[in-house]
């Protein structure tokens, strides 16, 4: 592995995770809704990273999207490849127009250069030829995520999260927003709702 190894950052890394699956199955008998609980006990840690004294927890779109077809909730059909060869063979399995997405840990993929529309073959290939191995702000893309182009009727964004300053678990929800949710909210900050769940306080259904 390329990941340097480090006993201390280690002991902390699965410290901060077992604090954090006992935090999670505690909420799970004081809140209403278990379904939010559930799933995020759900999702597999092997997505975290150690590296150079930093415990990051990261998720590539299309491995968030694994999850979310995984937990029943309908995503667009895609498919992940790693060089430009493989999509002669995905040609007759891809139904045009496409998304070409590269793969990386950045915000701001569209306006890099990242997210490209392609009508036929030949458009995706010259898409993934002009992202893929690409290096910024010291990523690689290594992979390119092609996924179908559905209409969008309207956008909304939700989150969960840790609060580190409440020392609680947030959700975030705002009508507007998916792609730029950030600028939109700095904008706007009146779209964005946030509830807080503490321990003892219960969340309803209708609040989620």
């Amino acid at each position: 592995s390329d990941v340097p190894s480090n006993p201390i950052i280690n002991f902390v890394a699965r410290l901060l995770k077992f604090i954090i699956v006992y935090l999670l199955c505690y909420l799970k008998n004081k809140i209403k809704n278990k379904n939010l609980i559930e799933f995020l006990l759900s999702i597999k840690l092997e997505y975290a990273y150690i590296y150079q004294g930093e415990s990051v927890a990261k998720l590539f779109e299309y491995q968030s999207k694994e999850i979310l077809e995984k937990e029943g909730i309908k995503i667009p059909k895609s498919f992940l490849i790693s060089s430009v060869e493989e999509i002669s063979e995905l040609k007759d399995k891809i139904k045009f127009p496409v998304v070409v997405k590269g793969q990386i840990y950045i915000k701001g993929r569209a306006e890099r250069g990242l997210i490209k529309f392609a009508n036929d073959i030949n458009e995706t290939k010259n898409s993934i030829l002009e992202i893929l191995g690409k290096k910024i702000d010291g990523y690689i893309i290594e992979k390119i995520l092609i996924e179908e182009k559905i209409e969008i009727l309207h956008e909304m964004f939700c989150a969960s999260l840790i609060d580190d300053t409440a020392r609680s678990q947030v959700i975030l929800f705002s009508s507007v927003g998916g792609s730029g949710i950030e600028e939109i909210l700095r904008d706007n900050p009146s779209k964005m709702i946030k509830y807080q769940v503490t321990t003892g306080k219960e969340a309803y259904a209708f609040q989620l």
